[in-house]
């Protein structure tokens, strides 16, 4: 379910509810009087807990496969205290596009960071969702990416030039 609120002037509002209209016309009564009873009655604090408890299991699971099977000169990433997704930064001369490609072509889709960058920049920069996928399964996306990263640099790159991929 996904249901938001806005606190802004007058006129900031107006202008994003005409924009939302054209995308659709109003959010679903079904899941504003769903959210308005877990509010009332106290289970959104309990979905909450539950929320964060399964996405810190699947950020460490995340966590734990980069760990395992990508060295950090093939791609790197900061821990983070929060949010659904672990940013990190390609090495070897990888570009975004070509991961995204590629590691789509093997069944995981990320996210070229350069659509995140109004100037383009971010071709060096992935974003990857572990909030969707269950933990027992990021592994296996996380092994499909790094066979991706070695297709890209077993075609890419010269011999002398290897990217320490395992």
């Amino acid at each position: 379910m996904r249901l938001g609120w806005l606190i802004a002037p007058a006129p900031v509002v107006d202008h994003l509810a005409l924009v939302k209209q054209r995308c659709d016309l109003f959010t679903p009564g079904l899941t504003q009087l769903v959210v308005a009873a877990m509010v009332n009655n106290g289970d959104d604090q309990t979905h909450l807990a539950r929320l964060r408890a399964e996405h810190a299991r699947r950020h460490d699971a995340m966590i734990a496969a980069l760990e395992r099977r990508l060295p950090p000169e093939a791609l790197s990433w900061r821990r983070v205290a929060g949010g659904l997704y672990r940013w990190a930064r390609l090495g070897c001369g990888f570009d975004a596009d070509d991961v995204a490609q590629a590691a789509l072509a093997d069944g995981v889709a990320l996210v070229a960071g350069n659509a995140f960058y109004p100037d383009g920049d971010g071709r060096c920069d992935i974003r990857l969702c572990f909030a969707r996928t269950p933990p027992d399964r990021i592994d296996a996306g996380i092994a499909r990416l790094a066979h991706a990263l070695r297709r890209i640099r077993d075609t890419q790159r010269p011999a002398s030039g290897r990217c320490p991929l395992v």
